[in-house]
Order: structure tokens, then C-alpha cells, then sequence
């Protein structure tokens, strides 16, 4: 196995070193089971570039890090690859037992997603979520990320939002004898770009109307409440839009003074699921931006990102409000879904 595995390996570079390349990468993959046999001392990989002449910048080792159970010899395997100048990728991330703890020991130039997230992320909006989030965190990571497995143009829009670096898959071209010239490529690459500022200022415009909506009926109901006082009756209305998650009110130190009313819609399963999260009375909610923006400006509507609500796990944004009682400050807010979601 071992052999077969250098043949494959010495056969693709020189394919690669007889064709009209530039600047192109080659991607090697390298059978991880046989780093039990293979030798980095022997200097293979480097007598394959001297004699093929090509520099080790342009030559990445794709590895499978989860075939390995042994992280300490994976690692002294890639650090012997990125001596002699290569670039490291990490394969097929996100499936079997692959884990955020080994891309930050191994540090790879490029980590490569494996398709079934993006398969997932074309089904749901949250793995889609999910996608990005976990690009940023590779990010941060260091490395570049390529989303593999991209068959069709929903795919393709789904790394571009995503922000994936690279992609890879039959959409753009299938395997072929020779490095091909493709001049479509580039048309195709702009078409997606303007498909996806097309879909952004839609979105935008969507969530504007959204959020507009949400915030005239929020300003009418902080209004009566300035004026009565009367919590619970000014959260009327605001509790029969199908949207609204909860109602509650805050003091100047943050602290939670109502117990928070909860439309008529929420609960069954949900409000049984998250009880424990939801007796939040004196809860202190200062270290949250709509409760800070609000005290500096009082009588403004603040809105806020969206973020994960406590008591049913949805995505959510809150719109609040600081209130003149005369004696004190009170801050009047109400917790909607994300238009996402």
C-alpha cells in the first residue's frame, strides 16, 4: 500500500510538471493509514520535487485527520511536510470524528469541508448558520477553508454567503487529463457574484420592512406605557403579533422588574422545555447591548442583533426603549424572532 500510494503520488507530479502551470497548486492526497509505515527521513517527497522540479510551495498534502489516532505522529509527519516548504489541508472536515481540537495542534494552510454540510446547509437555513460559523471559526484558526462537493448554482451561492474561500466540485468542473483553460470561468464566477448582491439587497429590503413593522408597533406601546404605566395592558397589542416572543421591563441597573408576559402562542412543549430559564424575575440583563444603548439614549428605539434567545433556543432580536417616568429610568423591552427564523 505504502508503494502504490508514493507511485500515485510521484505519477500526479509529474503530470503536473509537463503542463503549462503558473502559480497553480497540486493537491496530493496521502493515504493517512500508512503513516505508520512511511518514513519522512527517507526524503521521498523531496527527491519527487527536485526531480520534477517543482518549488514545495506549490504542493499541497491533503491528510485525513481523522483516520489517525495517533495526533503526536500525524503531527511530526506534517511539521517534516511543511519543512521542506509544502502546504498542509486537512480533508473531509466535519465528517466521522473530526474535531476542532486537532485543527488547532495541526494548524493547517487549508481545511477542506466536507459536502455533506453543504448538502445539510441547502436544507436548512440554521445548518446554513452553522456553515458560516464554523468558516469563521477556521478563520480564526488560520486557514483558508474550501467547501467541496459544490454540484449545483444553490450550493454555490450558499459558500459565497458563507464566505468560504475556495470551491470545489462538478458545478465548476469535473476531472480531466490536463489542467484546462476554461474562458467561462470567470462569467460564471460574476454571474454568482451578482445572483448574490441581487438575493443580499433583497434580504435587506425584507428585513427593513420587517424591522419597521416590529418597531411601530413597539413605539405605540412604549408610548402608553409613559403615558399609564399600566405594563401589562401596554403590551397588549404588541402580544397579539404572531412574532412577538415576550415582554418584560428593566431598571437602570438592569435589573428585571416584571416577570415578562409571554403571548398566548408560546408554550406547549417549548415553555415546558426551557421552565427552568424562564422565572427570570431580578435577573440582571446590564451586559446586554439593549439595555446600555437604551440608558444612553433615553426615548430612542434601540434594536438589536439577532442573538440566541435563553428560554426556547430561537433566534431572536429585542427591541427596547428608555423610559422618563420622572423619578426614574425604566426600560421597556420586547423580545421578536429573527426574520431568519
Amino acid at each position: 500500500m505504502l508503494q502504490l500510494d508514493r507511485l500515485c503520488r510521484a505519477l500526479h507530479m509529474e503530470n503536473f510538471a509537463h503542463q503549462n502551470t503558473e502559480q497553480q497548486w497540486l493537491f496530493l492526497n496521502l493515504n493517512s493509514q500508512l503513516l505508520i509505515s512511511e518514513q519522512p527521513d527517507s526524503g521521498f517527497t523531496r527527491r519527487m520535487l527536485e526531480e520534477n522540479a517543482i518549488p514545495a510551495h506549490r504542493i499541497v498534502i491533503e491528510v485525513l485527520e481523522n483516520q489517525i489516532q495517533d495526533l503526536g505522529r500525524l503531527k511530526g509527519f506534517i511539521d517534516h511536510l511543511r519543512a521542506l516548504g509544502c502546504l498542509i489541508a486537512v480533508d473531509d472536515f466535519g465528517a466521522g470524528s473530526s474535531n476542532f481540537d486537532r485543527i488547532w495542534q495541526l494548524e493547517p494552510d487549508i481545511v477542506k469541508i466536507d459536502r455533506q454540510l453543504v448538502l445539510r446547509a441547502a436544507e436548512s437555513s440554521r445548518v446554513g448558520k452553522m456553515l458560516g460559523g464554523i468558516i469563521d471559526l477556521l478563520h480564526g484558526a488560520g486557514s483558508q477553508v474550501v467547501l467541496e462537493g459544490i454540484e449545483t448554482e444553490q450550493q454555490a451561492m450558499l459558500a459565497i454567503a458563507a464566505n468560504a474561500d475556495m470551491v470545489q466540485g462538478y458545478y465548476f468542473a469535473k476531472p480531466e487529463p490536463r489542467i484546462a483553460n476554461r474562458p467561462g470561468d470567470r462569467e460564471r464566477f460574476n454571474h454568482l457574484l451578482k445572483l448574490r448582491k441581487t438575493q443580499r439587497t433583497q434580504l435587506h429590503y425584507a428585513k427593513d420592512l420587517y424591522t419597521q413593522a416590529l418597531e411601530y408597533q413597539f413605539r405605540r406601546a412604549a408610548q402608553q406605557y409613559r403615558l399609564s404605566q399600566d405594563f401589562s395592558a401596554s403590551c397588549n397589542q404588541l402580544l397579539q403579533e404572531p412574532n412577538t416572543l415576550r415582554c418584560y421591563l428593566l431598571d437602570e441597573s438592569g435589573e428585571q422588574v416584571h416577570s415578562g408576559i409571554t403571548p398566548r402562542h408560546i408554550g406547549g412543549d417549548s415553555g415546558r422545555r426551557f421552565a427552568p430559564l424562564q422565572h427570570y424575575r431580578n435577573a440582571s440583563w446590564s451586559h446586554r447591548p439593549y439595555h446600555y444603548l437604551a440608558l444612553e439614549s433615553p426615548g430612542q428605539t434601540q434594536i438589536s442583533q439577532p442573538y440566541l434567545s435563553i428560554t426556547d433556543s430561537r433566534l431572536c432580536i429585542t427591541l427596547s426603549q428608555a423610559i422618563d417616568l420622572g423619578n426614574r429610568l425604566s426600560v421597556f423591552c420586547c423580545d421578536f424572532l429573527c426574520p431568519e427564523e
